[in-house]
């Protein structure tokens, strides 16, 4: 058997398949419609900003909070009564608006000569999220206070100036403060930061090939009920349905590596094309178990149907709820998620693909061991 020219007659089929056509397509318009959402500015909170943007302070505090990648949408005003205007009218959720001389305001409050605050907080109503928000505002101040005081004590000690530049560049060098809203995992790998709307996109994409899989593996007991492999011998079946999986998995496979890097959720190449491509044979595998084991088209269809929408609840796609391990080992999308921030996970699903495929081999034995033909009762 020619296992090239099979996949290619068998794509063929696939494609000329309008179910799997439109499953194809949905993948990429999922992955383009996503994008396009993720493209546009959101988040949990918008902030208005305003200030002078000759002060040195303003301009700082600004470019670190507009060119950070976090769940709150910073929008700059030219005015702070154009600030507060948007609060007003619904535009923004809070204004900090930074006095004209924020820099000497800061300095006097070091000092103790004046208890006068350099920022300004308009709010409407006061939430948790707000609260949390001005808690980057405090980040993002905090180094320029944290350098004013220890400048301040240093020429109390010394009782002169020599020194401070390179006391500031020390300052800069140990001095860290750490982002209010970080992404981390469940083990506390800290994942690299983009749009929180398209996190789910893996999730997503492996469950839709673990979907996949099962259709597939519906398609090939219906051509089995039809006798499509007929002429074919009874002990090649196990490479026909490898074969026959694999090449309608490959092409889902293909599209959400796609679609993946549409959402800019892909990470390093390599590991990408490794990753979908085990992932692919897992789910080949998956699905040639399931269906050797349920027969009956209408049960195997309403059995595919609940493990997608359980795959969304038990794996970490939404929500990663603790405790449900025993269950997301059962498949293979808990591991393909976890891979980009853990590669070890990759080594788990190798570990899954394989204990997957010895037992889709092991269901199909019977085809493949020859049945002892009793002889008739000589006379």
């Amino acid at each position: 058997m020619n296992i090239f020219k099979t996949s290619f007659l068998l794509n063929k089929r696939f494609l000329g398949k309008a179910g799997f056509v439109i499953l194809l397509l949905m993948v990429i318009l999922f992955a383009v419609l996503l994008n396009a959402v993720a493209s546009r500015p959101h988040g949990v909170i918008t902030i208005a900003l305003s200030g002078d943007q000759e002060d040195p302070l303003y301009a700082s505090v600004r470019d670190r909070l507009m060119s950070s990648a976090s769940m709150v949408v910073y929008s700059e005003y030219k005015s702070g009564q154009a600030a507060e205007e948007a609060v007003r009218f619904g535009e923004c959720d809070e204004a900090w608006i930074f006095e004209k001389n924020s820099s000497r305001l800061l300095d006097e409050y070091v000092s103790g000569s004046s208890s006068s605050k350099p920022v300004t907080v308009i709010e409407m109503k006061d939430t948790v999220a707000r609260r949390l928000a001005r808690e980057d505002l405090s980040a993002a101040l905090s180094s320029h206070l944290a350098e004013r005081i220890l400048a301040d004590e240093y020429g109390k000690v010394t009782k002169n100036g020599a020194g401070r530049e390179k006391l500031a560049r020390y300052y800069s060098d140990a001095f860290y403060a750490d982002d209010v809203f970080r992404y981390v995992n469940a083990e506390g790998i800290e994942s690299a930061p983009g749009s929180y709307l398209t996190y789910p996109v893996r999730g997503f994409l492996a469950v839709a090939m673990l979907l996949c899989g099962l259709v597939v593996s519906m398609y090939f007991n219906r051509d089995e009920n039809n006798m499509v492999f007929s002429p074919a011998p009874a002990a090649k079946r196990p490479v026909i349905s490898l074969v026959y999986h694999f090449t309608g998995i490959l092409d889902v496979g293909a599209v959400s590596l796609a679609a993946l890097y549409i959402c800019g959720s892909a990470v390093f190449l390599p590991l990408e094309l490794i990753s979908m491509l085990v992932m692919c044979l897992a789910c080949t595998f998956t699905g040639m178990i399931l269906g050797r084991v349920i027969r009956s088209e209408a049960v195997f269809s309403t059995v595919s149907a609940f493990i997608a929408i359980s795959q969304l609840i038990i794996n970490p796609v939404f929500l990663d709820v603790p405790g449900l391990t025993p269950l997301r080992v059962l498949t293979p999308v808990f591991f393909y998620i976890r891979i980009p921030d853990d590669t070890r996970y990759l080594v788990y699903l190798l570990i899954y693909t394989a204990a997957a495929g010895i037992l889709a081999l092991a269901a199909y034995l019977p085809d493949i061991i020859p049945r002892r033909r009793s002889l008739p009762p000589s006379h």
